[in-house]
């Protein structure tokens, strides 16, 4: 790898404050959200805190099973994470992360939320990482679904790019996916309106005393809550700040440009990842400076046109302390769902369904028992 390209991985955030700017995708929603409600109800069968993709989900499942359910956002719909992503769809091979279920569901409930299944093609930075892909492959069940090593000449066939010399391979994912996020949440959020749920933001929420929600726009009663409120968990659920812990990573998009990449694309696990929607505005992110991101671009891809930035914002990730996220009851009334680590958009709709499975028959979804909040208890 080229020492100016070493020096891009290792280099960290500027200071600047960016996390108000809004980003391409809460600039470019295409759709209104559900109008927030006039005021704060004194009562729900369940409240949910956070309007991120998490949290409307679940909403959604509430309110397709007839509960009375309420969520509250401090700013608007998709405003943290979920909407300061690149919008990647990177499913795991478990029952929450099934994408089948998520294009049935968008089909079925007319969501146009700019979902296509092109795969996803991660970049070998250095032999070791190709070495490590070349082994993943080998060792991949055959129930899981495909992936294959790809050397530079295939990835270049693939792309219909030239590749840089030292990258020697690729990870190659025919089963990724990519979607509009903010859109998603959005539309997602329009079809829980209409079964019901209720939507109140902006409203900051202050605490949670037993059945009864804080906030600054008074106090809603509730007999279940659930907090989805990413990376801000622990200021509501304090004991989880020995549990969960925050990153920022930082985020840019370009002008649009002639469509070149259809698959989404990384280097090696995600120290970059980038896609190109389909209005050609590449949004690309990693733990670095927004200067060495289109940097790390042109050096991959030599004959990459030459790229502006149009947008710049950082997102804050949370990860629990053992890699697995929290979801599921954290004491009788209260639930949580945390610990995503950038990973929520996959899972989101599984997860939302589980949680709404469990508050609804009272019985813990076995689909979240790895999940489980109650393994940090001691």
């Amino acid at each position: 790898m080229p020492a100016t390209t070493r020096a891009a991985f290792s280099a960290t955030a500027g200071r600047r404050r960016t996390a108000s700017l809004p980003s391409h995708w809460l600039a470019n929603p295409g759709i209104a959200a559900p109008t927030a409600a006039d005021g704060l109800p004194a009562s729900a069968d369940v409240v949910v805190i956070g309007g991120g993709v998490i949290g409307v989900a679940t909403t959604y499942w509430l309110a397709r099973r007839g509960v009375d359910v309420v969520l509250l956002e401090a700013r608007r719909l998709a405003w943290g994470a979920t909407g300061r992503n690149a919008g990647l769809m990177l499913a795991a091979s478990n029952a929450l992360e099934d994408l089948a279920s998520i294009h049935t569901l968008l089909h079925d409930e007319s969501i146009d939320a700019e979902f296509e299944q092109s795969g996803h093609l991660a970049l070998a930075s250095s032999v070791s990482i190709w070495n490590r892909i070349q082994d993943e492959v080998a060792r991949r069940p055959s129930t899981a679904s495909p992936l294959h090593a790809l050397d530079r000449p295939q990835c270049e066939a693939l792309l219909g790019l030239r590749i840089a010399p030292w990258i020697p391979g690729g990870r190659w994912l025919p089963a990724g996916a990519a979607i509009h996020p903010v859109r998603f949440v959005l539309e997602l959020a329009e079809r829980a309106h209409r079964r019901g749920a209720r939507f109140v933001y902006p409203v900051v929420v202050h605490r949670i005393d037993d059945d009864a929600v804080v906030t600054t726009r008074g106090i809603v009663r509730a007999r279940d809550v659930i907090v989805a409120c990413g990376s801000r968990t622990p200021r509501l659920v304090r004991p989880t700040r020995a549990i969960l812990h925050a990153h920022r990573a930082t985020v840019c998009s370009t002008q649009p440009i002639p469509r070149v990449f259809y698959p989404g694309l990384a280097i090696d696990w995600g120290a970059y990842y980038w896609r190109q929607a389909s209005d050609g505005t590449i949004v690309i992110g990693g733990g670095v400076a927004e200067s060495n991101l289109l940097a790390t671009l042109a050096s991959v891809f030599p004959d990459l046109p030459p790229l502006e930035v149009a947008r710049r914002w950082t997102g804050t990730m949370e990860d629990a302390s053992d890699g697995r996220p929290l979801v599921g009851r954290w004491s009788p009334r209260l639930w949580i769902a945390a610990g995503f680590g950038g990973h929520g958009l996959p899972p989101a709709l599984g997860v939302g369904a589980a949680l709404a499975d469990s508050i609804a028959t009272a019985q813990p979804s076995l689909l979240l028992e790895r999940f489980d909040p109650a393994r940090f208890a001691r």
